[in-house]
């Protein structure tokens, strides 16, 4: 796990992907590639990002973020960042 993971915001963020995917949260592990592992489409991400977007009250562009974010452990960065949780 990376330094300075924020356990509390991965388990929200494994949670919301488990509602909007279906995965059972314990296999939604830091490293797991959304597209790869997870086999997301943009509309899964889409989904996702709306979900986490309400979770944390945040305004994450989804759209833009498909093409950057690749692992759970960019997501739960980003969204440390944009919530000075982490």
């Amino acid at each position: 796990m990376p330094t300075g993971t924020n356990d509390s915001i991965l388990a929200r963020v494994q949670e919301v992907i488990a509602k909007k995917t279906g995965y059972d949260p314990t296999d939604l592990k830091l490293e797991a590639n959304l597209t790869e592992d997870l086999q997301f489409t943009q509309i899964d991400f889409l989904a996702v990002m709306k979900g986490l977007n309400q979770e944390f009250e945040t305004d994450l562009n989804a759209k833009e973020l498909f093409e950057e974010i690749e692992t759970i452990a960019e997501l739960v960065e980003r969204i440390e960042d944009e919530t000075e949780l982490g």
